[in-house]
């Protein structure tokens, strides 16, 4: 469902499961599909997937809130697993994802450690932290980290 909510448009099984970290294989994903399809969660147009609108906005709300809570106690599980801003996108998916995934997080963010310099140095001791922890986000954790510093605007050192 979260990757459905990102992607924002009708999309395949086969670009699901290649989404998918862990890897998942299109069997698996076709069964979770059709129970969506079956509770009225997904709608299906040929081969393609898409979720209704009113389930993308809450998705992308429990998206959000799942997102800041991993960021704030530094424990990563879906920040690994999903890149928030998918690269390969075509320009307005990217900017629509931009605007409903990552400006939310980056206002939760905000309003949770109140100052900017707070952030910035929580964000800051994230990266210090993957420095040194290698493993600590690996999969979608590295890009998705460097997409919020950038929308942040929070200056990166050169490695």
């Amino acid at each position: 469902m979260y990757w459905l909510a990102i992607n924002r448009e009708l999309t395949t099984i086969t670009d699901l499961a290649r989404d998918f970290v862990p890897a998942i294989s299109q069997s698996q994903l076709l069964q979770v599909i059709e129970s969506f399809i079956w509770r009225s969660l997904i709608e299906k147009n040929a081969n393609y997937y898409t979720q209704r609108p009113t389930v993308m906005e809450y998705i992308t709300e429990q998206l959000h809130h799942k997102i800041v809570i991993e960021l704030v106690n530094k424990k990563f599980s879906l920040f690994n697993r999903l890149a928030l801003i998918v690269t390969t996108a075509k320009d307005d998916i990217r900017a629509t994802q931009m605007q409903l995934i990552m400006q939310p997080i980056a206002d939760k963010l905000y309003h949770h450690f109140l100052l900017i310099s707070a952030l910035e140095q929580h964000i800051l001791d994230i990266l210090a932290e993957v420095q040194q922890l290698k493993n600590c986000l690996s999969s979608y954790g590295s890009t998705n980290l460097n997409h919020l510093c950038y929308h942040l605007k929070i200056e990166l050192a050169p490695s």
